[in-house]
């Protein structure tokens, strides 16, 4: 287990790295920019962009390695502390200390996610995949997905539509971290396995998209902790049905499990909701 722990929690502060480094980059392009071809000849020219990429490859590596070694229902809840990474990355770049909310829930979620690693306790399956299983539930998640956005097709404001997005995302990154678990398990058995990869693919450029079309309706302190709760549950249903992940069998320790859930999805949400620190002299220049 504290192999899985170590590689999430690695894997976690690479993407947070990963993602504040581009987004700094693309935060500094100029407003004429906003084609993304335009973007783009901009970005490959910024070393942070591309160093961005390349730690998120380490990041991914990591992850592949978590979910190799750990149980679902350990790994997932461990990729949310990438936000708490994100707050101390996002303070060194703009050279600033965290403000005292920032670093209060911060410690509160790292609180949280200490007790799940101390009280999860899963038990392992026996390494192997039931395809089935995973072509249902891939079937069922996609069509909640499509159902999501069908509804928001609705007239609704733009929070509604931030939940539903949001929810959507989760449930595409729950099944991409099995299908993930599934494509590694398939090359350490030396098998050939492309569909799984090709979902993998498929599913989670999908929830990228998602993700980014949920940013631009609502504030991130209404997508994001739904999407970080919906991972979770969608991944814990995919190590139970594919992996044979079972939960622990000791009632105390399951509603310890959730508590420590709830404590981290309301620290989740306090850090989004968190005033930014004003930096008298910001590195971001040409920003627009």
């Amino acid at each position: 287990m504290i192999g899985a722990v170590v590689a999430a929690l690695g894997s976690a502060a690479c993407f947070a790295v990963s993602t504040s480094l581009q987004h700094r980059a693309v935060s500094s392009a100029p407003r004429s920019a906003h084609r993304f071809r335009v973007l783009l000849r901009y970005l490959v020219r910024k070393p942070a962009w591309h160093l961005g990429l390349v730690v998120g490859g380490v990041g991914f590596v990591l992850h592949a390695l978590a979910v190799r070694v750990g149980a679902l229902a350990l790994v997932q809840p461990l990729m949310i502390s990438g936000i708490v990474f994100a707050v101390v990355v996002r303070a060194a770049l703009d050279r600033h200390l965290p403000s005292h909310t920032e670093v209060f829930w911060s410690s509160v979620v790292a609180a949280g996610l200490c007790v799940l690693v101390l009280v999860s306790d899963p038990l392992p399956g026996p390494g192997t995949a039931h395809a089935p299983a995973a072509g249902v539930l891939i079937v069922l998640g996609t069509v909640a997905v499509c159902g999501c956005l069908w509804r928001v097709k609705a007239p609704m404001g733009g929070r509604p539509r931030g939940l539903l997005l949001g929810g959507a995302a989760g449930v595409l990154f729950g099944l991409t971290a099995g299908l993930l678990k599934m494509s590694v398990l398939a090359v350490v058995a030396g098998e050939v396995a492309l569909w799984p990869l090709a979902a993998l693919g498929v599913l989670g450029l999908a929830g990228v998209a998602l993700n980014q079309a949920a940013y631009r309706q609502a504030p991130v302190s209404v997508s994001m902790p739904t999407l970080n709760v919906v991972d979770v549950l969608v991944s814990i249903a995919f190590g139970f049905f594919v992996f044979d992940e079972s939960p622990s069998r000791r009632p105390a320790l399951l509603v310890l499990y959730v508590a420590c859930l709830l404590v981290m999805v309301v620290g989740l949400r306090r850090l989004a909701t968190a005033p930014p620190v004003d930096v008298p002299h910001p590195l971001v220049v040409g920003k627009g």
